[in-house]
């Protein structure tokens, strides 16, 4: 099979730094325990990725974390307790991001109070507030994103057991934001990434975690390596994945 050769642009260069970022927030996801917790308060330090995203931003990036803190204040419940210290975790991760985008990242705290414009506003951004008692009481603690041109990314809620998560789900709401239109990818592969029939199984197979993660990301253009004469000019970086089965 040949390709025709093509000339990297600045254009396939910002691909290629965008795909480099999917790479570490996706290897960041998958060994997210291998980092070591150095700081004052068990902070987890900023990943790479993490950090390219932040110190490429042009256009600033508005969060606005809505907690219930009055609400929560006076609790005993372990589980409720429990959720003010990840307030505290998400917070001070929120800080340290803002500290790190040079002025682009702007962070506002909001308590929600009942009956309020901002629970109306966090409700309506699609915030999900946690119900702790009998009478339809609920407590928030969600994130949401806003950019230079309306676009919106929404964390409803933040689950303290999903805390491995904590760094990626943030970076890839800041990431979306940052990034009006997604760059085309090709994806040349012989294994089935992709969903559709398994005529092994006579059903439905579900894509795999990596094409999931490139598509979030990236607009990806299948190929076929049996047809495949040249690839179009608008893709500008080619994934090959197990070229042997190609």
């Amino acid at each position: 099979m040949t390709f025709n050769r093509k000339t990297l642009t600045g254009g396939a260069l910002a691909i290629i730094a965008v795909l480099f970022v999917a790479v570490v927030l996706l290897s960041n996801l998958l060994f997210r325990g291998a980092r070591l917790d150095l700081t004052e308060h068990r902070l987890y330090t900023l990943s790479e990725g993490t950090r390219h995203i932040l110190g490429s931003l042009d256009e600033p990036v508005q969060l606005t974390l809505y907690f219930s803190d009055k609400a929560t204040a006076d609790s005993n419940r372990p589980d409720i307790r429990g959720l003010r210290v990840y307030f505290t975790r998400v917070h001070e991760l929120l800080e340290e991001m803002a500290a790190h985008a040079g002025g682009k990242l702007r962070l506002t705290l909001v308590d929600p109070l009942p009956y309020s414009e901002d629970e109306d506003r966090a409700a309506a951004a699609g915030i999900q507030g946690l119900p702790v008692g009998p009478s339809g009481e609920k407590i928030s603690l969600g994130l949401v994103g806003t950019n230079a041109t309306d676009g919106q990314a929404v964390i409803a809620f933040f689950d303290p057991s999903k805390e491995s998560f904590l760094e990626y789900d943030v970076a890839k709401l800041i990431h979306d934001l940052a990034s009006t239109k997604k760059p085309a990818i090709g994806l040349l592969s012989g294994l089935p990434l992709t969903a559709g029939f398994d005529p092994m199984t006579r059903s439905m197979r579900e894509p795999w975690a990596v094409y999931q993660e490139l598509s979030q990301l990236f607009d990806v253009k299948e190929l076929d390596g049996a047809t495949l004469k040249a690839v179009d000019k608008e893709i500008g970086v080619l994934v090959v994945v197990h070229p042997k089965q190609l």
